[in-house]
């Protein structure tokens, strides 16, 4: 085909370096320096160890506290679990517990098996995590990488990447796609507001019910309302002639309530069984 309809005219072999064709055509030998090239880039993406990572995720990087020692740590959502790079376990001296359990990569044709799984104390941001699980995996893009069983231990995980735009909330949960219930579907249709008259007390059931009407604002069981609906209080006595202030709903709203077919027990009957 002629050159200006190369489909390579503007890639970069990944083999020897040069413009204009693919690697996997590429006719060229791999000088020694070339490869070394290679493998210290290769190595500086793959095996971050210190303070070196790609500068393309230095948003989501922090520095955290492991054993005393002030390392790099990757806040990934998108990891399933946390982990850590073999290079920092041999560094800090820290003892593994053998795994060979295969981790399945971004892409399900790819997987690698870790190398096991310690158990250290880790301090993010003044805050001590106590026994946390990391398996150890090589070839990570830093020292450390927190997953999800990390972001789970809290209510969110804020990042600060300092876009234009403003905050993007991603909610885990699914939406209900249900209708919603009908609020006071037990109300027959002809429901209106009803204020009844004041009823006349004598002087004792007013005193009990104003102490009363006050214990039970200041214990917040009710508060002042503006409403409609006016029903009126009643002051019982019992077998010992000990009062209590129940609120007689039977010309209000128990006018428009629908009857029930499985009525309220005893209260009595409850006590005694």
């Amino acid at each position: 085909h002629p050159r200006f309809q190369c489909p390579a005219r503007e890639a970069t072999c990944n083999k020897c370096g040069k413009k204009g064709h693919y690697a996997k055509v590429c006719r060229s030998s791999v000088s020694s320096s070339t490869t070394a090239s290679l493998s210290t880039i290769t190595g500086a993406t793959l095996a971050s160890v210190g303070s070196t990572f790609p500068h393309f995720l230095a948003k989501a990087v922090v520095k955290i506290l492991l054993c005393g020692k002030e390392i790099n740590c990757l806040i990934d959502t998108g990891s399933s679990e946390s982990f850590i790079h073999p290079e920092v376990v041999k560094r800090l001296g820290l003892k593994t517990i053998q795994s060979s359990e295969p981790i399945s990569m971004a892409s399900s044709a790819l997987s690698i098996k870790a190398l096991g799984c310690i158990t250290v104390d880790l301090k993010v941001q003044d805050r001590l995590y106590k026994s946390f699980r990391l398996r150890v995996l090589p070839h990570l893009c830093a020292d450390v990488i927190l997953g999800q069983d990390f972001h789970r231990m809290h209510e969110s995980v804020t990042l600060n990447y300092g876009g234009n735009l403003p905050p993007l909330i991603i909610c885990g949960l699914a939406t209900l796609r249900v209708d919603p219930p009908r609020l006071f579907a037990h109300l027959s249709p002809d429901c209106r507001p009803i204020a009844t008259t004041s009823r006349k007390f004598s002087a004792e059931d007013t005193d009990f019910i104003r102490n009363e009407v006050r214990t039970l604002l200041e214990d917040g069981v009710i508060e002042p309302s503006i409403s409609p609906w006016r029903a009126q209080v009643v002051v019982l006595k019992d077998e010992r002639r000990k009062k209590r202030l129940v609120v007689d709903y039977s010309a209000t709203i128990n006018r428009f309530t629908l009857l029930d077919a499985y009525p309220l027990p005893k209260i009595d009957t409850l006590v005694q069984t």
